[in-house]
């Protein structure tokens, strides 16, 4: 029993090790300071934080941003759209009169919802507004969260090749080298003595409290060559402090990277 274990995990890794192109350069392409901050959730926008629009998107575009990260959803007829969760995309559907939970709806009903947050108007992302922005936009990278469904991401849009999953675990991130991505981004709650041994990962994110009470373990890493991301932050000391010396850069909503300042009234801190 035990050497058939040891043989499907010799079997699981080597397979893997075929998948896995090893390939990073377009990534590693981008000039290191263009890839110190992911625009969260799309960016914020009039000092909204995850509407995930088209508003927040094009503005993090306009402010130089060339990572950006959405929340993506799959709706109950099998479509990929933009959302933070469905709970809250039904709240702030305009006129919705059906149950306000987490299930899905049909890709006809999001097209028609009348989005708004704090009555702000937002444009929803669906598949075809997504392929618009970033077809138009070829410098610019997609960074997944919330989507599991790898074989549906990687059939669904026309730059593959700039698009970066957010994976869970193990599991996830060879499916997502199975399905054909070259960069994905692996949890550091889940990278251990492993997954540094056996598996090519190089893009780790990690959460704010995590990385506080991580430090040192993040250092070590962030020194041996990997990229290191923590979600999320606006604050301008905890940037000024740890991007370059111990981690790789932040997601955020507000950081004006260019006049090296946040842009919110309420929310330059990190969380």
């Amino acid at each position: 029993m035990i050497k058939k274990i040891l043989y499907l995990l010799v079997l699981f890794i080597l397979i893997f090790m075929i998948l896995d192109k090893k390939n990073f350069t377009s990534f590693n392409d981008l000039n290191r300071d263009d890839s110190r901050f992911i625009a969260h959730a799309g960016g914020g926008f009039k000092d909204i934080i995850y509407s995930n629009s088209k508003e927040s998107v094009l503005k993090s575009i306009e402010k130089g941003f060339k990572l950006i990260e959405l929340d993506l959803l799959e709706t109950s007829d099998g479509f990929i759209v933009s959302a933070h969760d469905w709970k809250s995309f039904k709240k702030n559907c305009i006129g919705y009169d059906k149950k306000i939970d987490d299930s899905p709806i049909t890709y006809q009903q999001f097209n028609e919802c009348n989005y708004q947050i704090n009555s702000i108007n937002f444009t929803k992302l669906n598949e075809e507004t997504i392929n618009e922005i970033f077809v138009k936009n070829p410098d610019i990278f997609l960074l997944t969260d919330k989507i599991k469904n790898y074989e549906l991401l990687s059939k669904r849009f026309d730059f593959k090749d700039r698009i970066i999953p957010e994976t869970f675990n193990i599991y996830d991130y060879i499916l997502t080298k199975f399905y054909g991505f070259s960069n994905s981004i692996f949890p550091f709650k889940k990278y251990n003595l492993i997954t540094e041994i056996f598996f090519n990962i190089r893009i780790v994110n990690i959460s704010y409290e995590d990385f506080i009470m991580n430090k040192e373990r993040v250092t070590d890493l962030f020194n041996k060559g990997l990229d290191i991301y923590v979600y999320s932050s606006n604050d301008k000391i905890f940037i000024e402090k740890y991007i370059k010396k111990n981690i790789t850069g932040v997601y955020t909503d507000f950081w004006n990277f260019n006049m090296k300042k946040c842009e919110s009234l309420t929310k330059c801190r990190s969380y």
